[in-house]
């Protein structure tokens, strides 16, 4: 099956935060929160309301591309579940390149970083990559 394509003029709306050319910015919402993503569970992900100080679970719109772990989104949440509606822009991003060597994130908006290695046996450097 094949992927699924999308005009250049959606892919403009898309990163615009706007799904149709009349439809007002995601950050105009009264009812779009914004929240931090803690965990990745396949199409949904957990996210952490900030208003709420709670955790919601949410699914993701299709057109979003990759959310990964770290990534500051607006969602609309009903009391159970809500819509991760758009992903704002990344401070840093770590990727890994896959078979083809197209890279893939990782995670996202990474403040600090520490590996951790036990001396003994002696730390690889096939074991940090």
């Amino acid at each position: 099956m094949s992927k699924r394509r999308i005009t250049e003029q959606q892919a403009r709306r898309i990163q615009e935060g706007r799904t149709r050319a009349h439809a007002p910015k995601y950050s105009d919402l009264t009812n779009a929160k914004k929240g931090l993503v803690l965990a990745h569970f396949g199409k949904a992900v957990a996210i952490w309301d900030e208003t709420e100080s709670a955790t919601v679970f949410c699914h993701k719109r299709q057109h979003l591309g990759p959310v990964v772990v770290g990534d500051e989104v607006r969602f609309e949440a009903t009391t159970e579940q809500g819509v991760v509606t758009q992903v704002l822009p990344r401070r840093t991003c770590l990727e890994k390149h896959d078979a083809r060597g197209k890279p893939s994130p990782m995670a996202a908006n990474i403040d600090q970083l520490v590996i951790v290695v036990s001396p003994l046996p002696g730390p690889q450097q096939t074991t940090l990559d």
